[in-house]
């Protein structure tokens, strides 16, 4: 992989970027299996584009694309100011699995950190990880998150875990 080939953009409701995104969501099916305990259903790119926190507008609502060599291979989906003004809020971050591994989540995200830095009041990043799936910790870790401390119960689907807090100052 050649990090120059690697782009993250937001991306809008236009139905060709909607399929890939779904495309995208459905090529980690490993990833949904740990946190719902079923594959990705045809929705899911619909709720990941729609679903904003209670009390936050679409306005603070971010999809990206990480595209590597112009086709989406991952996506992050970011709230800017919440849980509080100063925070963006990581809600996933996902890279499709044939594309795991390699160095291009790490590339990513550093494309990801530029465009956050354009928000004048995120002074921390935050996030949650689930436990069923917390072998993914060692990637946040290395990156420059780390545990709160601070856990919260979890359930959806047939799985009942817990999220693990993250946060990462955002460096300027």
């Amino acid at each position: 992989m050649v990090a120059s080939s690697v782009q993250v953009r937001v991306i809008r409701s236009e139905h060709e970027e909607i399929a890939a995104l779904q495309r995208v969501l459905e090529a980690a099916p490993d990833y949904f299996r740990r946190v719902t305990g079923v594959p990705p259903d045809g929705g899911e790119a619909q709720r990941t584009y729609r679903v904003v926190p209670a009390g936050k507008g679409w306005e603070d609502k971010h999809v990206l694309g990480v595209f590597l060599e112009g086709e989406m291979v991952g996506c992050a989906d970011l709230v800017r100011r919440y849980p509080e003004e100063h925070m963006a809020h990581v809600g996933l971050f996902l890279i499709a699995e044939r594309h795991q591994q390699c160095g291009l989540g790490t590339t990513a995200w550093g494309l990801i950190e530029v465009l956050m830095r354009e928000w004048p009041e995120c002074r921390t990043l935050r996030g949650a990880v689930v436990r069923t799936n917390a072998s993914v910790l060692r990637f946040w870790e290395r990156i420059g998150f780390s545990q709160t401390g601070e856990v919260e119960p979890y359930c959806y689907g047939s799985v009942s875990s817990e999220l693990v807090i993250i946060e990462k100052p955002l460096q300027r």
